[in-house]
């Protein structure tokens, strides 16, 4: 077997977390948070991993904008940097916001490609859990109702907050996938992870 292994650590840059507010009317200092990260490695050309993430947290606010929704918390839209290595974006963002840490509500990352979603993996409590079945019930006629509860001793990588699961039957590439075209995420099936994202 012969392996030609092309990867490299580049110089370190400054670089930012986009961040973007649709202000809540009744409690705006309440946030809930969507987002995606902006970066990528490996051999991906970041179009699942995670551009599509990042298309459905701005398209979850368009839609409640083209729908004249105004979000009784202020809905928080992230495109997170360094996700992929240190997480430094959403470290970053923790320090930044220490003092109003407490008001943040829920933090919801896709992460997982432009596939139909099935559901949430969460990191809370199961009695917090019992607090989602409306959503859930909600969810039940587009197969978007699967609730994986995972605790913080198994804290994924990056800013943990990854609630898409993916789909089983592949119909997306991988995300790391060589190749994968930049317009991957477009049609119905990121269609569907944006309104259940809303």
């Amino acid at each position: 077997m012969h392996i030609i292994l092309a990867s490299q650590t580049a110089e370190e840059v400054s670089t930012f977390n986009v961040v973007g507010d649709l202000k809540g009317s009744e409690h705006p200092e309440q946030v809930v948070i969507v987002s995606g990260h902006l970066d990528s490695w490996d051999l991906g050309t970041g179009a699942i991993d995670d551009a599509a993430g990042v298309a459905v947290a701005l398209e979850a606010a368009e839609l409640m904008q083209q729908l004249h929704l105004r979000p009784k918390r202020t809905l928080r839209v992230i495109a997170w940097i360094d996700e992929e290595n240190l997480g430094r974006g959403h470290l970053e963002y923790a320090k930044v916001h220490a003092a109003e840490i407490g008001q943040h509500v829920a933090a919801i990352e896709s992460d997982l490609g432009a596939s139909h979603p099935l559901g949430f993996r969460a990191k809370i409590s199961p009695e917090a859990a019992a607090r989602l079945q409306p959503v859930l019930e909600v969810l039940r006629p587009s197969g978007a109702n699967l609730l994986l509860l995972s605790s913080i001793a198994h804290a994924f990588a990056g800013t943990s907050i990854k609630p898409f699961l993916p789909d089983p039957e592949g119909r997306v590439p991988l995300p790391h996938e060589r190749d994968v075209p930049a317009d991957i995420g477009a049609g119905a099936s990121l269609s569907s992870a944006d309104h259940l994202i809303e």
